[in-house]
């Protein structure tokens, strides 16, 4: 069974076809993070892909989000997994590298994926999506 999943306020701009106003992981944009700061991250699956279909599926991202605060130190102030993105709300702490922490969210979740599902390749259509929003 499929849990539900709807699109909540941190990923309004997606579901109205809108670009997020700025993304600290284009050559274009410097791939630093300010301190003490909360961030929108939205992270969007290959070629519009669903992978986030089965409760497994879900509950294996949160796990991974899970390690992943225990090791960085950062807060999650929210989170949307939806069929073909996840959105996150993450809060920063002096010294904590927002690309590490996605990084590494994503290749956790990308290799087990793909070992799950026995296949190879990218899942993610680019590494992440960031906007300062404090």
């Amino acid at each position: 069974m499929t849990p539900k999943t709807q699109p909540v306020a941190i990923c309004d701009h997606l579901n109205k076809g809108e670009d997020m106003p700025i993304s600290i992981t284009h050559r274009s944009h410097p791939k630093t993070t300010a301190s003490n700061a909360i961030y929108r991250i939205t992270v969007r699956c290959n070629n519009k892909e669903a992978f986030f279909r089965e409760s497994a599926q879900h509950r294996k991202y949160a796990s991974i989000l899970e390690a992943a605060k225990q090791r960085y130190g950062f807060v999650l102030y929210d989170y949307a997994i939806m069929p073909d993105r996840i959105c996150l709300v993450i809060g920063l702490k002096d010294g904590i590298r927002l690309s590490e922490i996605m990084h590494n969210i994503n290749q956790w979740y990308a290799r087990w994926h793909n070992e799950k599902h026995k296949r190879t390749g990218a899942i993610w259509e680019d590494r992440f999506y960031g906007e300062l929003i404090s």
